[in-house]
This record gives structure tokens, C-alpha cells and sequence, in this order.
């Protein structure tokens, strides 16, 4: 039960959507927050060539959750991942 409960609540957003767009701008609004980016240059390309990628998206209590990671950020020089909040509907 647990499990099929669990299946229900992850989802990915489909490319070139609204929500698509809406996703990317919930990273670029984290990045500024954490100060590791201006929210503009939502790739942030390393010299590695890595770039943030969009990993899924799940529903939760508090609302829908976007996940991301970037295997190495340019400005920590680390990998980076987080889980950020959807944008409320408007």
C-alpha cells in the first residue's frame, strides 16, 4: 500500500509545458535565495560541461516539491541537490 501510495505522489512535469517553465523558475528563485546563482543563467555550465538537471517532482504534505541536482556547481565547486517548492497556482 505504502509503496503504490508512494507511486502516485512522484510525477514528472512534461517538457516545454507551463508548469515546465514554472519548475525552472522555482530553481532560479533557490539559486538566488542560496546564493549560488541570479536565477538568469539557469544551466550554470561547469567546466566539466555539467549543468542542472531536473530529476522528478512528488506531492507531499506541505505541497509539490521540484528535485534538482547539479553534479558540479561552478560557484561551490561541489555537487548540489535540492527539493524545492512548487509556485503557488495563481
Amino acid at each position: 500500500m505504502t509503496d503504490d501510495l508512494h507511486r502516485r505522489a512522484a510525477f514528472h512535469v512534461r517538457r516545454d509545458t507551463p508548469e515546465w517553465f514554472a519548475l525552472w523558475d522555482c530553481l532560479g528563485r533557490e539559486l538566488k535565495a542560496r546564493a549560488l546563482g541570479t536565477g538568469n543563467d539557469l544551466a550554470q555550465r561547469s567546466s566539466s560541461g555539467e549543468v542542472w538537471e531536473y530529476l522528478g517532482s512528488k506531492r507531499t504534505a506541505e505541497g509539490v516539491r521540484h528535485s534538482f541536482r547539479h553534479r558540479h556547481h561552478p560557484r561551490s565547486g561541489t555537487r548540489e541537490s535540492f527539493d524545492v517548492p512548487a509556485l503557488p497556482a495563481s
